[in-house]
C-alpha cells in the first residue's frame, strides 16, 4: 500500500484506516488485519468516544451507500441506513444513540444525483435519516451532544475558503466559529472537546488552541489571534483526532504521524 487514507484512531492507540478500497485495523506493532468484506468498497471509518463502536460507509455501484455500525474490532456489522447518494464521514454522538453524516454533492464517477446533499442525523438503531442543514465537510457532535459542528465552503471573493459552523439538532441557531482566509488553508478539524483546531496551510499541518470569543476565528499559519504550532515541513493529509482529543494523526504516503496535543498546551503555558 502506497497511501493510507481516512484515519480513525481510537483512544487506546488502535488505528482503523482505508487502504486498497477496504478497511484495516492496526494495533501496536502487529500487521494490519482486514475488517471489511471484499465484495464492496469501504471507507470513512470513525471510532466512538468510548472505543466500543465503529461506523463506516460501504459502497456498491449497483446500490449506492450503506452506513454500517460495528463493534470496535469491526465484528458484528449491521446496516443503519442506506442511500442512493454518496454518504460520507459518519460520526457517533457521545451517548452512541445517533449518527451524524453528510451526503456529498453528486459525483460523475459515482452518481448520487437522487439524494439531497447536506448534513443528516439518524438513530443508530436505524430509521429514516433526518435532514439537518446544508454542509460540505466533517460533521461531528459537540461534547454534550446538543450541537453539530461542520464545515461549509465560503466564497468571500474569488478564492473559496472553509468556515466552521454549528447548529442545534433541529438545524437552528446557526453559529460561525472559525474560517480560513483563502483556498490555501484547508482541512479544518476541530477536536472532539472543541479545544483545538488542526488545519493545513500551504500543505503543512498546524494546530492552534480554540476558544469561543463571539466572533469567527481566522485560521491561518500566520494568525496573531492564537498561538499557532507548525507540525510539519514536508506536508500531510487525512488529519484526524483521537476520541479523547489528546492526539492528532495525519498521513504522508504510506507513513503515519501523530502528535500529542497536551505537548502543545505545555509548550504554550511555558
Amino acid at each position: 500500500v502506497r497511501s493510507i487514507r481516512h484515519l480513525a484512531p481510537a483512544t487506546d492507540g488502535t488505528l482503523i484506516f482505508s487502504g486498497l478500497g477496504q478497511l484495516w485495523r492496526k494495533t501496536g506493532d502487529a500487521a494490519p488485519t482486514k475488517l471489511s468484506p471484499a465484495d464492496n468498497f469501504a471507507f470513512d471509518p470513525k471510532v466512538s468516544a468510548d472505543d466500543t463502536s465503529l461506523v463506516y460507509i460501504d459502497w456498491s455501484d449497483q446500490h449506492g451507500s450503506t452506513l454500517k455500525i460495528a463493534r470496535g474490532n469491526g465484528q458484528g456489522a449491521r446496516t443503519v441506513t442506506s442511500s442512493p447518494g454518496i454518504i460520507r464521514q459518519p460520526s457517533l454522538s457521545p451517548d452512541g444513540k445517533s449518527v451524524v453524516f453528510r451526503i456529498q454533492e453528486p459525483d460523475v464517477n459515482m452518481g448520487g444525483a437522487r439524494a439531497k446533499p447536506g448534513i443528516y442525523v439518524v438513530p443508530t438503531a436505524g430509521g429514516t435519516p433526518r435532514f439537518v442543514t446544508t454542509g460540505d465537510d466533517a460533521p461531528i457532535f459537540s461534547p454534550d451532544g446538543q450541537r453539530i459542528y461542520f464545515l461549509r465552503t465560503a466564497r468571500p471573493g474569488d478564492s473559496p475558503a472553509q468556515a466552521l459552523w454549528s447548529v442545534n439538532l433541529d438545524g437552528l441557531d446557526p453559529r460561525e466559529h472559525a474560517r480560513s482566509p483563502d483556498a490555501d488553508t484547508t482541512e479544518l478539524r476541530i477536536s472532539p472537546d472543541l479545544r483545538w483546531i488542526a488545519f493545513k496551510d500551504r500543505q503543512q499541518v498546524n494546530v492552534l488552541p480554540y476558544l469561543e470569543t463571539g466572533r469567527p476565528l481566522i485560521i491561518s499559519a500566520r494568525s496573531t489571534e492564537a498561538a499557532v504550532h507548525a507540525l510539519t515541513d514536508k506536508g500531510g493529509y487525512a488529519l484526524a483526532w483521537s476520541p479523547d482529543s489528546k492526539t492528532l494523526y495525519w498521513s504522508l504516503g504510506a507513513d503515519l504521524y501523530r502528535y500529542e496535543a497536551i505537548q502543545v498546551q505545555v509548550s504554550r503555558l511555558r
